[in-house]
């Protein structure tokens, strides 16, 4: 699934990567038992918002952390459903919308004498 997900990823291939997300929850979930209702019941709720490709639970799962794939032109669609509908859900959502970026890396000497300037 990892394999398939990187290629969905590399090719732009949102519906396919947001498919993989939730087999990911639906593994996690079934398989792993790490999941909870109130992460089922949220994960269920963002797939049901405009834009939504896909949802799963993030981190070491028990707790409330969702991710989302949604897309850009419809974050505020999303938002707002997701915030309507939360009423739903055992506590309220807090939602931080992102966007993807490079991840932890080495930063040259230079550029790492001014972040320690700044």
């Amino acid at each position: 699934r990892v394999l398939d997900a990187s290629v969905s990823l590399r090719d732009g291939d949102w519906e396919s990567l947001g498919r993989w997300f939730d087999d990911s929850h639906i593994s996690l979930r079934d398989d792993f038992e790490v999941s909870s209702d109130g992460l089922d019941q949220i994960t269920e709720l963002m797939r049901g918002a405009p834009g939504c490709y896909g949802a799963r639970l993030t981190g070491a799962g028990f707790g409330g952390c969702a991710i989302a794939l949604v897309d850009s032109a419809q974050v505020t669609e999303f938002l707002r459903s997701v915030r309507e509908q939360g009423n739903q859900l055992p506590a309220e959502p807090m939602l931080f919308p992102t966007r993807p970026c490079r991840g932890g890396h080495c930063l040259p000497l230079d550029e790492y004498q001014v972040v320690l300037q700044s």
